[in-house]
């Protein structure tokens, strides 16, 4: 397997004329007027909706030029199908993720999602050198589903398009019976950047799932087989016994896309929820295996190491696969203790068969970091003792998880706040689903009571209040890079900032009044800890509740609910006074 480092040799970065030369065309292609005309005009064709002023082009050549000496003096553009996140060492600085400029054509939103966003979500993979137009015209649900997702900064232009896309996905499955790859792709883009595009009730689950129906009305969850080689539509049958037409074998493409809506299903269902996932064959390892013998993309170590690590989360997940379940009666304490070693075992063995350069990635580390964190969730499993009763005896194997859990979930954040806020609009709808999940994991954690467990010691050490205030700024910072001034508090970051200060303010409200005080003091140390991350490697908890979606309101009155610990009172005078926040 090619090395990220032996990946960016071979594919050496463009010599400065040849920069300089691109840069040119550029600067030509933003300064023509009657192309912007054009790509307005058929993009409403397409999409229906009104065009924005915001979203025609209407920069001139100085500010075209002003954006093209900029990015030369940031140097030589990265290899398109690496993500900066994943580049050892990684150095990362918001001034290195700048945005999408403002205004940009169509043929330079597709440019920046080639580069600046594919390679995180590296399951669709648009070739180089591929225009606006030549993508619309071969795959037409993908490139409107793309331009949509990049859109972000123009909210209300952005919802127009989304209703527009759904409209077109679901006439052309439900009403016109089609199928093809090219629905499949743009069903994963607009599944993996939902967050740019909330709707005003919850849609992931039922995009996934029309995504899933269509992948096995397309036959491409399974290895393909004899039957699969020949076409057995309408047109088919006729042709049985003349010219029965052959269907080539199964692509690269194809197996990408397989393996996104895997991983896509995977992710939501172990952090979020309520999704069913695809679950693990031999064609997943069958399609690991070709890519990696390829290596068509360089983006593609990525794409196996994620799916890999999804197979890997998934033996601790079913091994302990209901929410209500008391296991440590049920199971004892020993079996539990050698099921989690071996769960251990399994994330070591992953662990060591990665590259040395690549596990240096923070994205990498964060994947890594919540496999630890499904690992040792069964430590947060059932229900605290009584108050009335005799406190129980310590349960040391309990304890050691649970303090194994806690370290992880502060490595997670640690990984996590390093990041520049810039780089948000890039990353998929998968990452933000384990922030959500440690976020309630680090909240569980610091109100589990069980003998033994010292709340004090843990708000010192992992306190969930700084981490909150982090998460809220960061979320703030990134909103500053749309414009919803038509929508005020569309923005999904601006949105997640609010509910971060909410969740903060309610949590505060049920702590005593001298931990309080307590974690206060020790709130700035504490915070500085964890944004340098100096301690301990980290990992994340499998959901244990059905979320719909980690940016639904419904999500975070649960999880307020959820932190209570009170098995007495579900939906009570906490979660109304949760929802009045």
């Amino acid at each position: 397997m090619r090395t990220w480092a032996a990946a960016g040799e071979e594919e050496a970065s463009p010599s400065q004329d040849q920069l300089v030369e691109k840069l040119d065309s550029i600067v030509s292609l933003l300064s023509d007027r009657r192309t912007v005309a054009s790509r307005s005009e058929d993009q409403d064709a397409a999409t229906s909706p009104t065009a924005s002023p915001d979203t025609s082009v209407q920069t001139n050549a100085a500010a075209a030029a002003a954006t093209a000496t900029a990015v030369a003096a940031a140097g030589p553009r990265l290899d398109a199908d690496l993500p900066r996140a994943l580049l050892p060492p990684a150095p990362l600085h918001a001034a290195a993720v700048s945005g999408l400029p403002w205004g940009a054509s169509a043929d330079w939103q597709l440019q920046f999602f080639q580069t600046d966003m594919a390679s995180y979500f590296p399951f669709v993979v648009v070739p180089a050198g591929t225009t606006a137009a030549g993508l619309r015209a071969t795959k037409p649900s993908l490139h409107d589903s793309i331009m949509m997702a990049l859109s972000y900064q123009n909210v209300a232009r952005q919802a127009e398009l989304r209703d527009a896309y759904i409209r077109s996905c679901t006439s052309q499955i439900f009403l016109q019976g089609k199928k093809s790859l090219d629905l499949l792709q743009s069903i994963l883009v607009f599944a993996a950047w939902y967050h740019h595009h909330l709707l005003p009730s919850p849609q992931l689950t039922n995009m996934v799932q029309l995504a899933t129906a269509l992948l096995f009305d397309l036959g491409l969850h399974r290895t393909q087989n004899a039957s699969d080689r020949h076409d057995i539509s309408v047109g088919g049958w006729k042709s049985v016994g003349t010219s029965s037409r052959t269907k080539p074998p199964r692509t690269l493409e194809e197996r990408r896309a397989f393996l996104g809506l895997f991983c896509l299903t995977r992710g939501l269902a172990a952090n979020i929820g309520k999704i069913e996932p695809l679950q693990n064959t031999r064609y997943v390892a069958e399609c690991c295996a070709e890519l990696e013998r390829c290596q068509e993309h360089a983006s593609d170590t990525f794409l196996v190491f994620q799916v890999r690590c999804q197979n890997v989360a998934d033996v601790a997940a079913r091994s302990f696969p209901h929410d209500g379940a008391d296991y440590w009666s049920e199971l004892g304490t020993d079996t539990i203790h050698m099921l989690v070693q071996s769960f251990q075992d399994d994330v070591d063995t992953f662990r060591l068969s990665l590259d040395a350069q690549l596990i240096q990635s923070p994205l990498v580390r964060l994947h890594c970091a919540i496999l630890s964190v499904h690992n040792t969730e069964i430590a947060l499993r059932g229900e605290p003792p009584p108050a009335q009763t005799t406190p129980h005896k310590a349960n040391p194997v309990r304890l050691k998880l649970l303090m194994t859990c806690l370290l992880s979930t502060k490595a997670f954040f640690a990984d996590w706040l390093a990041l520049p806020s810039g780089l948000y609009y890039r990353l998929p709808m998968t990452v933000f689903a384990l922030v959500a999940h440690a976020v309630v994991v680090l909240g569980m954690l610091n109100c589990f009571r069980c003998a033994g467990w010292d709340l004090d010691a843990v708000r010192q050490i992992a306190p969930l209040l700084p981490v909150l205030d982090s998460l809220a700024q960061k979320y703030d910072e990134a909103s500053r890079e749309t414009d919803d001034s038509s929508m005020s508090g569309c923005n999904p970051f601006c949105r997640e900032g609010s509910k971060m200060k909410r969740l903060k303010e309610w949590y505060e409200a049920r702590l005593p009044t001298t931990t309080t005080t307590t974690t206060t003091n020790t709130t700035a140390t504490t915070a500085t800890t964890m944004a340098t991350g100096q301690e301990n490697e980290g990992v994340a908890l499998s959901s244990s509740s059905s979320f719909d979606l980690a940016f639904d309101e419904l999500y975070w009155t649960e999880t307020m609910d959820w932190f209570s610990f009170n098995p007495g009172a579900s939906f009570g005078d906490d979660i109304l006074d949760a929802r009045e926040l």
